[in-house]
């Protein structure tokens, strides 16, 4: 199984992501102090985008609150 390595941009911790994850596909880094919401904007290199808080609120991600 193949495993690209990059940095958080927020925490510089390297986040080891699988091949078979799609770019603009979102992740959460996996350092618990930081715990920022990324977007693979590039799959080679592999490169990271932070996302705002605010953008990651959907309907889909909290429908408690649209209801």
């Amino acid at each position: 199984m193949t495993v690209e390595l990059a940095p958080c941009p927020m925490c510089r911790q390297p986040l080891a992501i699988q091949a078979y994850v799609s770019a603009e596909a979102r992740v959460v880094c996996a350092n618990e102090r930081c715990g920022a919401t990324l977007r693979i904007a590039a799959r080679r290199p592999l490169r990271f985008e932070h996302v705002p808080t605010p953008q990651t609120f959907t309907a889909a991600s909290r429908p408690e609150s649209y209801g």
